[in-house]
This record gives C-alpha cells, sequence and structure tokens, in this order.
C-alpha cells in the first residue's frame, strides 16, 4: 500500500493536487467509412411499433433487408441512407428521399488528430418529409470505420428520431408553417468498441452536431460549439456537422483492501459493494455496480473498467450497515514518467461518504503505463451490542433518574470509548461498542445501594469490571433498593456543683441532613430525640438552641455548648448519633470588710449553731450575708464560725471601753 499526500483519509475531503503534465497521443484515422442499419418503429417506451414493411423501412446503398452499404468520402455514393414512411397508400420500391423521412450520412476524409481533440466525422442530412406510419419515434445504428486503427473494427452508435405530430401546440422545439421540428440524437455518445493503435486503446465518443446551410462546407472542428440534438424542419432538408473525439483509454481498478484495528485482529471477509455513475451514457460505469468481497488472509480483490478523456466518473461504495466497518481511506494513484506512483492530479475525495470523483482525467504521463489504481481501505473493529439496564426495588426514585456508564479501558482499541446515558435511553440501550473490557459504574439519587452489584448475561462481573467479545450482545443489570439510617441526638447536662433544679429540663435545636430542610428537635437528659428514614450516605449536622433558666440561683449559668464529633454520616440500617453536652457554670460570690472608722450599733441576732441558739453581733450578721429570722437553724461552716467568735470578743471589748470613757466623762 503506497503512503500518498493526495488520500482520502479519516479527517474527510483531501484536496486533489495540481495536475501532472502529460503528452497526448497523435492518432491517424485512416478513411472513415459509416453505414446506417437496424432502423425501426418504436413507442414511447422504446418497445417496437409496427413491422419494417408496414413502416416502409428502406437503405441506400442497400445491402440486405435490414442494412446499408459502407460508404466513405472516396466512394460512390458516398452518402449511407435509411428512410422510413409514405407518403401515399403504398411504400416506395426503394428508398425516395422526396417521400419518405430519410437520414443520411456522408462520412469526412481521414485526418490525423490528437487524443480528445475534436474532429470532423461526417455529415448527417434529413430529408424531411410529411409521411404516414404507424410510429412516432424512431431508432437505429450509425455504424463508423476508421482504418487506420489495428483491423479496422466497427463502432456502433444508437440513434433516435421523434417524427413530432405536425399539429403539436406548442411545439417540442418550434417549427415553421409545415409543422413542428423533428428531433435527432444519439442515445449515448460513446462507441461501443474499443479501438487500438500503436500500443494504446481509444474510444470513439461523438462530440455533437453543429448545424450549418446545404451549401456550406463544414469545418475540419467546430467553429460555434455542439448541440446534443439536431432540430430539423418540417419538408425541408437540414444539413449538420457531425463531430467527434478519441479519448485514449486508461484503465481504472478499483482495490478493495480489508484490515484490523490492531496488529492482533484479523479482519474477516465481507462484502462491500459499490455504485458508480458517469457523464457518459453507457459508460461502463454509468449507473454500474459491483461487489468486492476480499478474503479475511489479506487479499485484496479488485474490479477494473476504462475512462475516457473529459469523462467524469464516480465511485460510492456502499454502507456495510455494519459499525464493525468503517471505510478509513481513499487513494487513487498513477505512474510518472520514471514508472513511479503518484497522487492523480483528477481524483477529489469524500470519506464521509465514501465517495471519490475522477473528473476529466488527462492522458497518463507514462504511456507504457497508463492505467489508474483507487485503493478502498476499511477497518475492522470487534464490536459487541451492550444495554444498561437499572432496576430500583425501592423508594420513590425512577429508574430513569440514575445514569449509567461503561468506561472503556486504557487499552485500545476501547480506549476513550463511553456509554453513559438513562436507564431506557437509547444512549443505553443496544449500543454497539468496541470489543474490549469496561468498567461499569453509576451515579443518582442518594440513599440507593445496590446489595448483589452489577450482572451481565452470560458473562462473569469482577469489580465492576466486565469484557465484551465480538459479536456479544449483553444486557448488563444493576438493582438497587433505598437504604435507610436514623440520626439520634442525646442531651447531657455537666453540673458538679448540682445547679440544675429541673430534671426533665428540655433542651431544643435543628438538624439538617444532606439537602433537606432543617428540622427541629426536642430532647431531655432522660429521652434523646431520634428520626429514622434517613438516606444512606447523607451528612447531618446538629445545633441546640442554647438553654436558659433552671437554675439554683445566679451564682449559675449556663456555660458554651459542646458537641460531639459531627457532621455525622447516615449509615445502612446503623443510628449514627450526636451528644451534646450543656454545662452549668459555678460562680462564688464575693465579700466586702467592714468599716473601721465607725463602729456600728449592736444588735444581738439570735443563730442557731450545733443546735443552740447563739446571739450574733448585727455587724457579724451583715458580713454572713442575709440570715433567716432568729430561731431558724442555720448551717454555718465552721471557719465561719470562728470568725464570728473572733468579731463577737472584739465587739464586747469596744462596747466595755466605750462605757469606760462615757463613766470618765460624767466623772470630770
Amino acid at each position: 500500500m503506497f503512503v500518498l499526500a493526495a488520500v482520502a483519509s479519516s479527517f474527510g475531503w483531501v484536496a486533489a493536487v495540481a495536475p501532472n503534465v502529460a503528452n497526448a497521443s497523435t492518432i491517424t484515422t485512416g478513411t472513415i467509412s459509416a453505414r446506417m442499419s437496424d432502423h425501426i418503429g418504436v413507442d414511447v417506451n422504446g418497445d417496437p411499433d409496427g413491422s419494417d414493411s408496414d413502416n416502409c423501412v428502406r437503405y441506400a446503398p442497400e445491402n440486405g433487408p435490414s442494412a446499408s452499404d459502407w460508404v466513405s468520402a472516396t466512394s460512390m455514393p458516398a452518402e449511407a441512407r435509411t428512410a422510413h414512411g409514405r407518403s401515399e397508400s403504398k411504400c416506395p420500391k426503394d428508398l425516395d428521399i422526396t417521400e419518405q423521412s430519410a437520414v443520411g450520412i456522408r462520412p469526412a476524409t481521414g485526418v490525423t488528430v490528437e487524443d480528445g481533440e475534436p474532429f470532423l466525422l461526417g455529415r448527417v442530412i434529413h430529408y424531411n418529409n410529411p409521411i404516414r406510419s404507424s410510429a412516432e419515434y424512431w431508432e437505429g445504428v450509425l455504424s463508423m470505420r476508421m482504418d487506420g486503427f489495428d483491423g479496422a473494427p466497427s463502432v456502433d452508435f444508437d440513434w433516435w428520431m421523434w417524427e413530432t405530430p405536425n399539429e403539436a401546440d406548442p411545439c417540442p422545439d418550434g417549427g415553421n408553417a409545415d409543422g413542428c421540428f423533428d428531433e435527432i440524437k444519439f442515445a449515448s455518445p460513446v462507441g461501443d468498441t474499443v479501438l487500438s493503435q500503436d500500443g494504446s486503446n481509444y474510444r470513439l465518443i461523438i462530440e455533437g452536431f453543429e448545424p450549418v446551410a446545404a451549401a456550406t462546407e463544414c469545418p475540419s472542428a467546430p467553429t460555434n460549439g455542439t448541440n446534443d440534438d439536431f432540430w430539423t424542419a418540417e419538408q425541408a432538408t437540414s444539413h449538420a456537422c457531425l463531430y467527434g473525439t478519441l479519448a485514449e483509454l486508461r484503465l481504472v481498478t478499483v482495490v478493495k483492501t480489508i484490515e484490523g484495528a490492531t496488529d492482533t485482529i484479523v479482519a474477516p471477509s465481507a462484502d462491500f459493494g459499490f455504485d458508480t455513475t458517469s457523464t457518459v451514457k453507457k459508460s461502463p460505469w454509468d449507473g454500474g455496480e459491483f461487489t468486492l468481497t476480499p478474503p479475511a488472509d489479506g487479499s485484496d480483490q479488485s474490479k477494473a473498467w476504462e475512462i475516457g478523456r473529459e469523462e467524469v466518473v464516480t465511485i460510492d461504495e456502499r454502507d456495510s450497515m455494519d459499525e464493525r466497518w468503517s471505510l478509513t481511506s481513499i487513494e487513487c494513484t498513477e505512474f510518472d514518467a520514471a514508472g513511479d506512483p503518484r497522487p492523480l492530479a483528477e481524483a477529489s475525495y469524500d470519506l464521509v461518504k465514501g465517495v471519490v470523483t475522477l473528473d476529466d482525467v488527462a492522458a497518463p504521463a507514462n504511456p507504457s503505463k497508463p492505467d489508474i489504481t483507487c485503493e478502498f481501505t476499511n477497518t475492522y473493529t470487534p464490536m459487541a451490542m451492550v444495554t444498561l439496564v437499572k432496576s430500583v426495588e425501592s423508594g420513590d426514585a425512577e429508574a430513569s433518574d440514575f445514569t449509567l456508564t461503561a468506561t472503556g479501558e486504557s487499552a485500545a482499541p476501547v480506549s476513550g470509548f463511553v456509554v453513559t446515558g438513562a436507564s431506557g435511553s437509547s444512549d443505553v440501550t443496544s449500543v454497539m461498542v468496541p470489543a474490549g473490557t469496561y468498567t461499569l459504574s453509576e451515579s443518582g439519587p442518594v440513599g440507593y445501594i445496590s446489595d448483589d452489584g452489577w450482572s451481565c448475561t452470560d458473562m462473569t462481573v469482577t469489580d465492576d469490571e466486565v469484557t465484551f467479545a465480538d459479536g456479544d450482545e449483553v444486557t448488563c443489570t444493576i438493582v438497587n433498593r433505598f437504604a435507610t439510617g436514623s440520626l439520634a441526638i442525646n442531651v447531657a447536662v455537666s453540673d458538679p456543683s448540682s445547679g440544675l433544679t429541673n430534671p426533665s429540663k428540655l433542651f431544643t435545636g435543628t438538624y439538617v441532613c444532606g439537602e433537606s430542610d432543617v428540622a427541629s428537635f426536642v430532647a431531655t437528659v432522660a429521652t434523646p430525640f431520634e428520626v429514622s428514614g434517613l438516606p444512606l450516605g447523607v451528612s447531618c449536622t446538629v445545633t441546640e438552641t442554647a438553654p436558659t433558666g433552671d437554675l439554683l440561683n445566679s451564682s449559675f449559668s449556663w456555660g458554651t455548648i459542646g458537641y460531639s464529633t459531627q457532621p455525622v454520616v447516615i449509615g445502612d440500617g446503623t443510628t449514627s448519633t450526636v451528644t451534646i453536652t450543656n454545662p452549668i457554670v459555678f460562680a462564688a460570690p464575693t465579700t466586702t470588710a467592714a468599716p473601721t472608722t465607725t463602729v456600728a450599733p449592736t444588735t444581738t441576732v439570735p443563730v442557731a449553731v450545733g443546735g443552740l441558739t447563739t446571739p450574733v453581733d448585727e455587724t457579724v450578721a451583715e458580713t454572713l450575708g442575709t440570715l433567716p429570722k432568729a430561731g431558724v437553724p442555720v448551717a454555718i461552716p465552721s471557719a465561719v464560725f470562728a470568725i464570728a467568735l473572733l468579731l463577737l470578743g472584739l465587739g464586747a471589748t469596744v462596747a466595755r471601753r466605750d462605757v469606760i470613757r462615757r463613766k470618765r466623762a460624767v466623772n470630770d
């Protein structure tokens, strides 16, 4: 296989390179001869209409009942004719150009031309007389012969005539006072015979008609272009110069090559169909079709047809309808003057559509190697048909809420190949994938688990990996259930100084799990809060409202709330717990010393100490704080009691000194 610049690759269109220069061949026609034959009346569908005798078919110079004799520019006569119809009730005995509709051809003299160059073949004359016949349409054969070619073979051209109804309104292509113009044309401009000269092969192609006046000599080449149709006036004799070209033939070989996607993949034999078109009617490419079936041993298979100059041919590979096959390249090559292959300049490609177009292929650069090769390469990738299915046993989710995925491993040909979509969708149903190992996975609503994992028909799944073989049709299924768990909120109180007065105090707050709304909770130390049915895998966070009240006195207060580790994740069938700890803080009251400059009046307050009522100075009472009424037992700590006794003694001493001072003052 040649690797060339101008090939169709997986990138789509590749522009053709600039045309290569090639020398045209010089051809000598030799003497040109012509004859008319096989003239019959037909209907609009081309089926015979009337017999030759009924239609008064005649030839001149006659050579049997269905052909004229051969004539040339130097023969006598120099015009071959055929005619049909009659003007009276009886057919003329011999061809009559005054009573019948007759067509004649006067061959031109031989010439020397280059291939592809138009030259004069002869002069066509229509003796258009009003006739009677059963047929409206006519067919016949014009045969040309040039003795400059090996064996001087006959080249046949089918021609067709329409004897338009004279009363038609409007006329198909105009008319005159005597009626509508009649039409003559060739069914195909391509001759049916290959002509050989000096080792090269050619086809004679009709270039077309160029109308001229009866007295005007035909030029050796067209002067104003040519027409495919020759329209002739009623009750008149019309002349046209008939031109042709000799197109050197080049054989185009279509080669089908198959290969595997990797070195280890062997491509199997398969049928590949082709359709072809041509701008030249009756060319082998015109409406052609063929099938190539290369064997699995790697051998190629080919089909060869000729192509002529100025012919535009398309070769279209049909879709194989098997996703394992892909058209990966098209390349057309020819040989240069040195005999080395090179891209064919006149080829253009559409790899996506599988089409190559050969447009007006020039003469070969190497006349000894004129042929062209167009190679279509198809690559085979083993494939499997895969369907991914989801089944949901519980919960509110639908199977379509989940995304199922099969991801190809890193090795070719599955590398990077991913099948993904919702269960039941076309994205994951009967999907063709390259054969190989894939990892199966899923994603979807929170809280759903599969107890058994993935399962695939008739094959083993290990750690969510499965291997598909060529031709497998596999369904892989995963069954899910809605898994739930519970959240518990425990409340604890840290109260070392016994400041809580309400053991059944209510603690409140909120919690949020996943994307759900914020919810409230109420709990006591003895009764935790619990909520069930939470989806597996959601995270929950708890926030308590700061507690107030229910404390012994103002020396006690609620401290900073403490939480166990959160958020917590809900497990399958388990309870996840958040513990909230509420500390109670005790702050001892502060004391202030009594003034020393002023002695307050003393008042004895009975205080029960150790079951006895003891008088206590009010100063001491103020120091001790608010005391109960006298006679009410009060528990006094021993240290405080000692201080009280000391102050009591001090007060008594001060009182005695004050009495003594007052007595001295009186005596003085």
